[in-house]
């Protein structure tokens, strides 16, 4: 005789209301398999959740890490989903120096398109872009993108 079953002859005099019995018996296979889509079904909706909480980005022209043979007049962000343009800020990342912060506006036939117009005098070289942008369920995201200007090299003659 196992403790529990003496605790529980103990507790209720060898009445133990059937509990010894039904925790004996199996599971059905139908318990089972409803038992293993819930759980299954709790842990990817949470997933789900957790993702579509939050902007992310899905596209950039340049493309991050893109190197170009010259300087864009602007950066284009997509996002997985819309943003609020007027807490959106983009700015660029300088190698020395305080960030550059840039005008930007939200392209009206896609809500989720976000437009900076980039200055005539980038440099060559790497570029980084900050972005911050809030998404139309309240969550912020920032991050940055980084991409390469290259340099016009003359060969001596």
């Amino acid at each position: 005789m196992t403790f529990q079953r003496r605790f529980l002859d103990g507790i209720f005099g060898r009445r133990d209301f059937g509990l010894a019995q039904r925790a004996a018996e199996p599971l059905s296979l139908a318990r089972r398999a409803l038992a293993l889509c819930l759980v299954a079904a709790l842990g990817l909706g949470a997933g789900a959740l957790d993702a579509a909480a939050h902007s992310r980005l899905v596209k950039s022209d340049p493309a991050a890490r893109a190197v170009l043979s010259a300087a864009p007049k602007e950066v284009r962000l997509w996002f997985n989903e819309a943003i609020e343009p007027a807490f959106a800020k983009i700015w660029i990342i300088p190698a020395e120096g305080p960030q550059i912060p840039l005008a930007n506006h939200r392209d009206d036939a896609d809500p989720r398109l976000l437009v900076a117009t980039l200055p005539d005098n980038l440099p060559k070289g790497p570029v980084a872009i900050g972005y911050r942008v809030l998404s139309v369920d309240g969550h912020v995201v920032e991050s940055t993108l980084t991409f390469t200007v290259q340099t016009t090299t003359q060969n001596p003659t």
